[in-house]
């Protein structure tokens, strides 16, 4: 290495360095609360509950998109196991992706409210897909060294949903097909009807 090119790499090192130490403890924070995310977004994904468990609190509670509340690790894995396992499962697979809309909101330096996005591909068991995107807050709370999810509550668009869209297509084709049955059925009743009528008179005529 040239003296030219060693003087330079000195003088830039101590620059980097000295930009890593002053990060802010704010700023510290928000990057623990990224990795937090990272590792739970990935930890769902490959169906890892034991991981993601890992950095979920013993005490917390979750409302999901389809109304239920778990409480503490026990609810969380039976209702993951009544939805994603077993004969009777719900749900075959789903790809999650989280985006935050802002910087958590810190409320001292053990508790913030996190708040975002969620886009997911969902592919139930009678081989029905659809993508669903949903608006979730989450309260973090820091334990020891580490930060704990205490609490998450998810919902989507009431009004606006593939679900919403495909119950009601349901819907129309059972109302449709009823509308057909009824119809036939009144037909048969009709015709019948009449063929009384056209004996009774024929019967009339005769005598």
């Amino acid at each position: 290495m040239s003296a030219r090119l060693a003087l330079l790499v000195a003088c830039l090192l101590p620059v980097s360095v000295g930009a890593e130490e002053k990060m802010t403890p704010e700023e510290e924070v928000h990057k623990e609360l990224r990795a937090l995310r990272a590792r739970m977004t990935d930890a769902f994904n490959k169906r890892d509950l034991d991981s993601l468990l890992k950095d979920v609190h013993p005490k917390v509670v979750v409302t999901w998109q389809n109304g239920e509340r778990s409480r503490g690790h026990k609810g969380i894995r039976d209702y993951y196991a009544r939805m994603m396992e077993g004969p009777n499962k719900t749900v075959d697979a789903v790809d999650t992706k989280t985006e935050v809309d802002d910087l958590t909101v810190l409320h001292g330096d053990r508790n913030g409210v996190a708040f975002g996005t969620m886009e997911q591909h969902f592919k139930l068991t009678d081989g029905t897909e659809f993508d669903l995107k949903s608006w979730w807050t989450a309260d973090v709370v820091k334990e020891g060294d580490g930060w704990k999810l205490a609490a998450f509550h998810v919902s989507a668009d009431l009004f606006n949903n593939p679900i919403l869209g495909m119950v009601s297509r349901r819907v129309g084709w059972v109302a449709g097909g009823g509308g057909v049955v009824v119809g036939i059925l009144l037909g048969i009743v009709g015709a019948t009807y009449l063929r009384r009528k056209k004996d009774a008179a024929a019967a009339g005529g005769a005598k």
